[in-house]
């Protein structure tokens, strides 16, 4: 038997037809649409909540999410790329979201799951 924290926490996503059971580590990103959430899935599966992005928040209460805007909670290990200029991630290279919170804010968040950053220039003159 798994310890608790060695079991995957999940969200139960009910609809009028089926119960879904979803791993955190399948979820991709959330987007607010009013009083509706989109939870966006690895495999490219979309669920539909009656429910608002804030309490998906408290649901997905885990470092492993973080709320970059008003309207998106990501889950930060499918981050792939940040554009500073346009202030986009992008998430399994083929998601684009906005974010609204600073640069700093945003890397602090997610310092925990890269690696130091690595300056090419400076490996280059080595």
């Amino acid at each position: 038997m798994l310890s608790t924290q060695a079991q995957a926490k999940k969200l139960i996503i009910s609809n009028s037809d089926y119960i879904h059971v979803v791993q955190f580590d399948e979820i991709v990103f959330c987007q607010s649409d009013g009083c509706y959430t989109h939870i966006n899935l690895h495999n490219g599966q979309k669920h539909t909540l009656a429910k608002s992005l804030s309490k998906i928040c408290v649901q997905l209460s885990s470092n492993q999410f973080i709320r970059i805007s008003q309207t998106y909670l990501i889950n930060k290990a499918f981050v792939n790329k940040i554009d500073r200029k346009n202030k986009n991630l992008y998430l399994l290279d083929r998601i684009i979201v906005p974010f609204t919170i600073s640069l700093k804010n945003l890397m602090e968040l997610i310092s925990d799951s890269i690696h130091p950053k690595i300056n090419l220039t400076d490996a280059d003159n080595g």
